[in-house]
């Protein structure tokens, strides 16, 4: 080290030079090298792979060891990840050690060949299931998985149907858990998933392993009962009267174990259900009078408990966030800590990271904080303010005389601000706010917003000013908790503030898309929500998934397009990585050849014809239906071409039609629920059924895609990211809108063969897939079914023959 600064004196002056060091057994630094050099005041800083228990030195030419913003920004990255940061003297002789790195410790690898033989002929799982068969792909999968386990590197693999993808990758998470005692996440985008992983998967896998490991199923607190809530809402109900389901939900309660709403034996009202779950912004916490029968603490106990969590994209993703900004590597934030990822369901990361990056605001969203700082109703005043006003330290007349008007005030902007930017939507649900504001936009947005932002300025001000005035020493766990959900509703405050002044500042945020929303609430009633959305969130998930973490195991049945992972990589920060994840696509061995009929009419009018394809689509799906007897699920993009399609089909059927079921019927649990129960239904679907539906068997012979699943162009993000890939000279439809259909529609294929013996058509109503150059993209991506491209009626009868041909 002293050679190189000597060397770099020599060769132009006193400059920054960054090292990274390894250290022994005994947490000396046995070897270090120059990894980065800058100039007098700065270097940058670039890393090569570093692990637990490395170190970055850092010299400061002028001798000042104290730590500049820079500086801490890099150690409390570096740190997170057990990785210690010095910063050292010209002359190498005094050291100030920001963050010590974490102790290595020695892994246990797995042994691959005996993993391998788990699933291998003849192997425990062939023992022990008399109908299992060995598939090679599974074989090969859990193989790269095991590798990337011994050799902490990450793993992208695409995986079609059939393949056993998730025993693939749990025999050896299970055999690291229990070799090595890391903590493994599984993460899922999808309720069904996780419910077969917790109650069949898991269990069998660890049966085939010989192995105890401790799991829990990792659900967001707003599953979870909050007793305090329900305390607060039945007090309530006590002075004003009105149930809205409350009581049902209390004497669940008092013989409830887990609090969590999917063990209600009932589907409680969505009214009821937000006045009683657990929301992190009114939480006290461990100063909370329930805080020991707890049930969402409960829940957190048994995943601090346990080595193998399964959780959701969000979830997981906000906990990535939080270590992100700053929380420690071994710290307990939304999860407790990790050192493993494996994404299934690996094609949703994106959209997940969108959601969970977004900030948004609404009159909902205000009224809910509003009234839980100050509420009246008759001569009763409720609410935080009303609380604090008895501590002996706070000035009553602030908060019952000086702050209730101020949030009547914000209320009043909101309102108005609600009612006047609803009068900017016509027919479309989103407006993306991009470039000069119109006058629109002024008037009815961006000026009443600005109204509203000054209020709650002020509000947000005063509060401050009041709260820091009182004395928050005072012993009592009711009182602390009463100021922990003071500063959590102040929070909320700042952080409603924080949005309405990027969309008033929108030149100031390039990268990101500012958009409303005109959504529907449970009482019938319009409102709108306004997201600041990031542009994209490469860099973010880069930082928060890729960088930190060593082995990261992304896999689903769609991420290739083309045969290749290049766009999903792009789109979830997964390139130019030190260590590049190993790529691997294993094919589905289902017999689709001879399982499997694709089928197109080459007569059918496009989709663009609008009314004149319409009435095809009512013909077609009329005359599918009755060679099939039904047992078929019909895939749509537009809700209203659903709705419109289905009275036509039910017209056209009349009394011989079987069993009509559509999406907004009933729940989707439910709903699919009735279709698998009654095998010569017909389901009518749109968005989340085009994945997670698993019906095999009967009573699915016919998935029917109505049209290639390409994004509305209305979407206010696709429009900002398509502008932002033709601003650098890309080819927006090339590079995003056509991937991501072709994912999607390879997903509504899939929902047709769930098992070997499954035997059906799907037919694509959409006769640019065989006339559009693009087409070839979407007919390739699919697995090699028997092709029949003829005119419509000629097409029905090859279809009704192969239908009937087992």
């Amino acid at each position: 080290m002293r050679d190189d600064l000597s060397e770099a004196q020599k060769n132009g002056g006193i400059i920054e030079i960054l090292w990274v060091g390894r250290c022994d057994g005994d947490g000396r630094i046995c070897d270090a090298w120059a990894a980065a050099r800058g100039d007098a005041t700065s270097v940058p800083a670039l890393f090569p792979h570093m692990s637990r228990g490395d170190v970055v030195i850092h010299n400061h030419p002028r001798g000042d060891l104290r730590p500049s913003g820079a500086d801490l920004a890099v150690a409390s990255r570096l740190g997170n990840q057990g990785i210690g940061f010095l910063i050292v003297d010209p002359q190498v002789q005094n050291v100030n050690v920001v963050v010590t790195p974490l102790a290595k410790h020695e892994r246990m690898p797995l042994n691959v060949e005996e993993l391998r033989g788990v699933l291998e002929p003849g192997g425990t799982l062939d023992q022990k299931m008399s109908d299992f068969e060995s598939r090679d792909e599974q074989v090969e999968l859990l193989g790269a998985v095991a590798q990337a386990f011994n050799h902490g590197s990450p793993l992208v693999a695409e995986a079609g149907t059939g393949v056993g993808k998730s025993f693939a990758y749990l025999l050896p998470a299970l055999q690291w858990v229990s070799n090595n005692e890391e903590r493994v996440v599984i993460s899922t985008a999808t309720i069904a998933l996780q419910q077969q992983l917790m109650e069949k998967d898991i269990p069998l896998a660890m049966k085939l392993l010989d192995v105890d490991v401790k799991t829990a199923l990792v659900k967001g607190r707003g599953n979870y009962l909050c007793l305090k809530r329900l305390q607060e809402a039945g007090e309530a109900e006590e002075l004003f009267g009105g149930g809205d389901g409350i009581q049902g939900i209390r004497s669940w309660a008092e013989e409830s174990t887990t609090g969590s709403k999917s063990d209600l034996p009932f589907q409680p009202e969505p009214s009821a259900w937000a006045r009683v779950r657990s929301e992190s912004d009114n939480c006290p916490g461990a100063f909370c009078p329930f805080f020991d029968r707890c049930f969402l603490m409960k829940a957190r106990r048994q995943a601090s408990d346990s080595s193998l969590l399964v959780a959701n994209h969000h979830l997981l993703f906000a906990d990535l966030a939080a270590r992100r900004e700053g929380a420690g590597e071994d710290e307990t934030v939304v999860l407790p800590a990790y050192r493993s990822i494996v994404f299934d369901e690996a094609h949703h990361l994106e959209s997940s990271a969108t959601a969970l990056f977004s900030q948004s605001l609404s009159l909902p969203a205000l009224n809910r904080v509003l009234f839980r700082l100050w509420n009246k109703k008759g001569k009763f005043f409720l609410g935080i303010f009303p609380r604090l006003s008895g501590l002996k330290s706070a000035n009553a007349d602030v908060f019952l005389g000086q702050l209730p008007p101020l949030i009547e005030a914000v209320r009043g902007k909101a309102e108005n601000w609600d009612a006047l930017a609803r009068d900017l939507f016509g027919a479309e649900h989103h407006i993306r706010f991009s470039g000069d504001p119109s006058e629109g936009e002024r008037t009815r947005f961006l000026a009443p917003l600005e109204e509203l932002r000054k209020e709650l300025s002020k509000l947000s001000g005063q509060f401050a000013e009041a709260f820091g005035a009182l004395d928050e020493e005072q012993g009592n766990p009711e009182i602390e908790g009463l100021l922990v959900e003071a500063r959590q509703a102040a929070g909320v405050l700042q952080e409603a503030l924080s949005v309405a002044d990027a969309f008033l500042h929108r030149d100031e945020y390039p990268h990101h898309v500012f958009h409303i929303e005109a959504t529907r609430r449970s009482d019938g009633r319009d409102w709108i929500e306004a997201h600041q959305t990031p542009l994209s969130v490469a860099s973010l998930v880069r930082e928060s998934v890729w960088e930190p973490f060593g082995t990261v195991v992304g896999v689903s049945a769609t991420l290739a397009v083309g045969g290749r992972f290049d766009h999903w990589r792009r789109r979830v920060g997964a390139t130019n990585l030190v260590d590049a994840p190993h790529e691997a696509i294993y094919p589905s061995p289902f017999d689709y050849a001879s399982q499997v009929m694709l089928a197109v009419p080459s007569d059918a009018p496009s989709p663009e014809e609008g009314g004149v394809w319409e009435n095809f689509l009512i013909q077609a799906l009329s005359e599918s239906i009755e060679i099939s007897g039904g047992h078929a699920l019909v895939l749509f993009t537009s809700y209203q071409t659903l709705k419109r399609t289905l009275v036509g089909v039910r017209s056209t059927l009349g009394d011989s039609a079987p069993v009509l079921l559509a999406q907004g019927d009933d729940d989707r649990g439910r709903l699919l629920k009735r279709f698998r129960d009654n095998p010569s239904s017909v389901l009518f679907a749109t968005d989340s059924f085009w994945e997670g539906v698993d019906v095999p068997g009967e009573a699915l012979k016919m998935v029917i895609i109505t049209r290639l699943p390409f994004r509305p162009p209305t979407d206010p993000v696709g429009q900002a990211r398509s502008e932002a890939v033709a601003a650098r000279g890309g080819r927006p439809f090339f590079e995003l809108s056509l991937p991501d259909a072709v994912t999607r529609f390879r997903q509504g294929f899939g929902r047709l063969m769930r098992r070997r013996d499954d035997h059906g058509a799907v037919l694509v109503l959409d006769s640019r897939i065989c006339r559009k150059n693009y087409g070839s993209l979407f007919l390739n991506s699919l697995p090699p079914a028997c092709r029949c491209v003829k005119p419509w009626q000629r097409l029905l009868e090859d279809v009704e023959d192969f239908l009937y041909s087992k």
